[in-house]
C-alpha cells in the first residue's frame, strides 16, 4: 500500500510545476535541484543543510490544475562527521496555478505524498511516508519550456515510537513540454 501511495504521489509531483498558461492535456518533464534545510528534531539530531535533486513527469489536467510524479534523491551530512544520510524515493503531487493566461509569472500551490528511504553507510531504513506542501513561482519562457523557484515543507513520518524528520526544500527547476493535446 505504501508503494502505491508513493507512485501516485510521485505522479502528482511531476505535474506540480505546471503553469496557468499551459494548455490542458500537456505532458511535460520536470527537473529540480536545491537545498534541504533540516528543522526541528532532524536539525537537533545534528543534520546539516544538504541537497536534493528531483526528476519526473507532469500533466496539466486543466489550465490551472496539474499533477506531477518525481523521483527524489538527496544527501545531508551531520555534525558528528561520518557517513551522510542519503534519501531516495518517489513523490506525487497535485497543484493549482494562479494567474492569467499569458502572464510572465504564475504563483502556484502544491501538496504531495510519497515515500522516502534513508541510508547511512551500509545501513538502509524502510521507506517512510512523506508529505509536502509547496509554494512556487513559475515563469514560462515559451510554449515549450519554463522555469520555476519553489519553497517546500517536507515531513517524513517516523516508525512507531520515533519522531518525524522535517526539512525545508528550496528548489530551482525547469519544465519541458513533451506533447500537447490539440
Amino acid at each position: 500500500m505504501k508503494r502505491i501511495a508513493a507512485v501516485v504521489g510521485a505522479a502528482a509531483l511531476v505535474f506540480s510545476a505546471s503553469s496557468a498558461s499551459a494548455q490542458k492535456g500537456t505532458l511535460f518533464v520536470v527537473a529540480t535541484g536545491g537545498a534541504t534545510i533540516p528543522i526541528g528534531d532532524f536539525k537537533d539530531s545534528g543534520a546539516k543543510t544538504g541537497w536534493m535533486a528531483n526528476g519526473g513527469l507532469g500533466y496539466d489536467i486543466t489550465n490551472n490544475l496539474f499533477l506531477a510524479a518525481v523521483y527524489r534523491y538527496g544527501s545531508n551530512s551531520n555534525d558528528a562527521g561520518g557517513d551522510a544520510l542519503k534519501l531516495s524515493g518517489f513523490e506525487g503531487s497535485v497543484g493549482y496555478s494562479f494567474g492569467a493566461e499569458g502572464a510572465k509569472m504564475h504563483p502556484y500551490l502544491r501538496a504531495g505524498i510519497g515515500q522516502l528511504k534513508g541510508k547511512v553507510g551500509d545501513i538502509s531504513g524502510d521507506g517512510q511516508t512523506t508529505y509536502s506542501g509547496a509554494f512556487g513561482l513559475y515563469m514560462p519562457k515559451s510554449a515549450k519550456w519554463g522555469w520555476f523557484v519553489e519553497g517546500q515543507y517536507n515531513t517524513i513520518s517516523a516508525p512507531e515510537g520515533g519522531t518525524s524528520s522535517n526539512f525545508i526544500g528550496v528548489h530551482l527547476g525547469f519544465t519541458w513540454a513533451l506533447m500537447t493535446k490539440k
